[in-house]
């Protein structure tokens, strides 16, 4: 039971789901999920009895689902119910043609013809992402005990949370703009693809970005075609997070200066990982506070817009919080 960790009453547990064929004519699937609960779910000592709330962890292009438990861990034990599924890489092959060269595509940008096969494969990613976890939830409505959750746990379909790392911020855009069951979203440091990236996100959106994420005048001119289109990739990324605050109050931009995009993982709590770190002393503080950054905001978020406990950001933020930057609405900050 991983929440023998931090003492907490949390049930977790790995289940492979059958997906029932649709009436789209969408093969019968498998897939793996995690799943994180509390034994008795309540929020701040109070038992839940309309139905649990649902967050679910996406992660990035080619990664499994184990990104950040740590995180599954904490949202369970404040009261919801957690699930985190695979990148599409690691489903079994799929009938349509598209949907299987899309599956077995790598994120390649080092020269025109990957870049734009990335871009299109990226598209259609976000898009049988998002379908497979519209299939998810309605199993969840239908039959839950095909989760092998108890009787005591009842998903509430309609309180749903993605969190998404990387290119999984991708998909959680994609699926809020297709679905509205879905009722808030956090990006962490992901580029956006296809029609996600063109659309305002529709419900509250956090996004973290990384230090990485901020193109340079020299990069943005790079003469390594790389370098140009990632500066370029990013820049477009940033105007999106930009237009959002602007057009939604709800909206919460966030970079935590000095971090790279596997701070956003538990790379922390990861041995091979660690090794790394300590080879460079200095970053390892600044990594673990990275972790207690998003930690606490990831946690207020989901809390505010699926259980009704305010406010969004924990007090304080982000002044209390070293290398934490709220940005507003210019896409460079």
């Amino acid at each position: 039971m991983l929440g023998s960790r931090l003492g907490a009453p949390v049930v977790h547990s790995i289940v492979t789901v059958t997906l029932p064929e649709t009436e789209a004519g969408e093969e019968q699937r498998r897939v793996t999920l995690d799943i994180w609960y509390r034994q008795s779910p309540s929020v701040q000592g109070l038992i839940i009895e309309a139905g649990i709330p649902i967050v679910f962890q996406l992660p990035g292009w080619v990664t499994p689902r184990n990104v950040n438990e740590r995180l599954a861990l904490l949202l369970a034990n404040r009261g919801l119910l957690v699930i985190a599924a695979d990148d599409i890489a690691w489903h079994e092959p799929y009938a349509d043609p598209a949907d299987e060269a899309a599956r077995v595509a790598r994120l390649e940008i080092g020269d025109k013809t990957s870049y734009e096969h990335t871009l299109k494969s990226g598209a259609r990613r976000v898009q049988i992402g998002a379908r497979i976890l519209a299939r998810i939830l309605d199993v969840l409505k239908s039959n839950p005990r095909l989760l092998e959750l108890p009787n005591s746990i009842t998903p509430d379909v309609h309180k749903i949370g993605i969190m998404g790392f990387s290119f999984g911020g991708a998909t959680a855009v994609g699926a809020a703009s297709s679905d509205q069951r879905i009722t808030a979203v956090v990006n962490l440091d992901g580029w956006l693809f296809g029609e996600a990236a063109e659309r305002p996100v529709p419900v509250p959106y956090l996004v973290f970005s990384s230090s990485q994420s901020i193109p340079t005048p020299a990069e943005l001119s790079s003469s390594r075609f790389e370098e140009r289109a990632a500066a370029g990739l990013n820049l477009k990324e940033q105007s999106h997070q930009a237009n959002q605050v602007r057009l939604r109050p709800d909206a919460l931009r966030f970079r935590i200066e000095g971090s790279d995009h596997a701070d956003f993982t538990d790379s922390i709590d990861d041995w091979t990982r660690l090794r790394k770190y300590l080879r460079h002393w200095p970053k390892l503080p600044r990594a673990a506070t990275v972790k207690a950054i998003l930690d606490d905001h990831i946690v207020a978020f989901f809390a505010a817009h699926l259980l009704n406990v305010k406010p969004a950001v924990p007090d304080g933020s982000p002044a209390r919080y070293p290398f934490l930057r709220r940005l507003g609405a210019e896409p460079l900050e």
